[in-house]
């Protein structure tokens, strides 16, 4: 029987709701661990260093992410709880625009000045070029890690905890196969690391919007983008 956030839940019932939601965080905190097993044996130790210095500049980039997901969460629930379907469905929408919009900036500026990031967070000159071969293709992939870790929060507003699980186990399963492939056989070292997360993040973001944009229950609606700006931005305008 299918599960919705509207439903009376008992304390076994939510418990079963949450539970493919618990998994997916325990599963998603795995990534950089297996990339830190990739990198540290079949690339070396310096390689290793490399990747702990540059990752908390990029995992802190999505928190933005988590912060969409969770407050935009709270308002689409509201919305929807007020029987306001197609409000919630503009939303939806607008936050996901949003997101895009600010992962391209943020990717351009952090792009811009990584090397500065990365002498900050405490690369060395023999480090440095692993600092930057892990971390930019991970930066210019922003706007999709923000998508992929808020689509997970809206797929459980929408009743499908379960699918989003499945997206994180797939993601993540290809993620840790690419690692070896891409540095055992394809001789990428670190920058095969890289690459291999980053093409998690875009399975991420692109299975649940190819999802959201087929299902007329929870679903893009790009015509009312203009509307829902005027709403959201009008002092005057109750929600």
């Amino acid at each position: 029987m299918e599960m919705k956030i509207s439903d009376h839940f008992s304390t076994g019932r939510i418990l079963r709701f949450a539970l493919p939601s618990i998994i997916m965080m325990v599963f998603t905190s795995m990534y950089t661990i297996v990339d830190g097993l990739a990198v540290s044996n079949l690339v070396g130790e310096s390689a290793f260093a490399s990747l702990n210095l540059i990752w908390p500049a990029v995992g802190m980039l999505g928190a933005f992410g988590f912060m969409i997901g969770s407050g935009g969460n709270a308002l689409i629930s509201k919305t929807l709880g007020e029987k306001k379907e197609q409000l919630a469905c503009e939303y939806f929408t607008m936050l996901i625009v949003f997101e895009i919009i600010v992962g391209v900036i943020v990717s351009v500026l952090v792009l811009t000045f990584l090397p500065q990031i990365a002498r900050f967070m405490g690369a060395t000159d023999d480090l440095m070029a692993d600092c930057l071969a892990y971390g930019r293709p991970l930066i210019a992939m922003q706007a999709f890690f923000f998508m992929s870790t808020s689509f997970q929060s809206f797929l459980v507003t929408v009743g499908k905890p379960k699918l989003g699980l499945a997206i994180s186990l797939i993601a993540g399963f290809s993620n840790m196969i690419l690692d070896f492939v891409l540095i055992a056989f394809g001789n990428l070292g670190i920058l095969g690391a890289s690459l291999a997360t980053a093409f998690n993040w875009v399975l991420g973001a692109a299975v649940p919007a190819i999802w959201f944009w087929r299902h007329k229950e929870a679903r893009f609606t790009l015509p009312a983008l203009n509307g829902v700006f005027v709403r959201w931005c009008s002092p005057a305008t109750t929600v």
